[in-house]
């Protein structure tokens, strides 16, 4: 009965053909694999926070899985250098330093933080404390309303009063 209900799925390892990614002069990427081209509509980590060189998910423009990349190392120099710098854009994650500021804003019922970044000062507005992951504390990610997220590496080593305004939440 058991053999019923496991769903009859092929996983296609894309490391096992000739992988070529390439970037048009408009910015869209490109897969070439055992003869076929395909536009690539996005990449995804299948684990971005614990293995980001592994298990890559290459997804066609209307949201088909075309494939997955066991190691990134796996596929040729240029193609990697490509992947990798997509990647990287993708999941660029701020480090927040400093808490200025955390109040509610009563229209949007948004949580809005004013913080210090390691890439600047931002204004991060936060759906819901749903939005708040701590499950790995001390360290902290946080996602605001347009999906960018942000780090805090060590909770515990922030300022006193970043702590002070954090603590309601943790």
């Amino acid at each position: 009965m058991v053999e019923d209900l496991e769903p009859d799925l092929e996983i296609r390892w894309l490391d096992e053909c000739d992988v070529r990614i390439e970037r048009d002069a408009d910015g869209q990427l490109w897969l070439s694999c055992d003869g076929q081209v395909v536009k690539i509509g996005r990449v995804v980590r299948l684990f971005p926070l614990t293995d980001k060189s592994h298990y890559i998910s290459i997804i066609d423009s209307e949201g088909n899985e075309i494939g997955i990349i066991r190691d990134i190392q796996s596929i040729e120099p240029t193609s990697r250098a490509i992947l990798w710098e997509e990647l990287e854009r993708i999941y660029f994650m701020p480090k927040i330093t400093r808490v200025y500021s955390i109040r509610h804003d009563q229209s949007s019922g948004c949580i809005v933080w004013d913080v210090e970044t390691d890439v600047g000062r931002k204004e991060l507005r936060i759906a819901s404390v749903d939005h708040i992951y701590k499950a790995r504390y001390p360290r902290i990610f946080v996602v605001d309303e347009e999906g960018r997220r942000y780090e805090i590496p060590n909770c515990d080593a922030l300022d006193h009063r970043s702590r002070r305004l954090l603590a309601r939440y943790f």
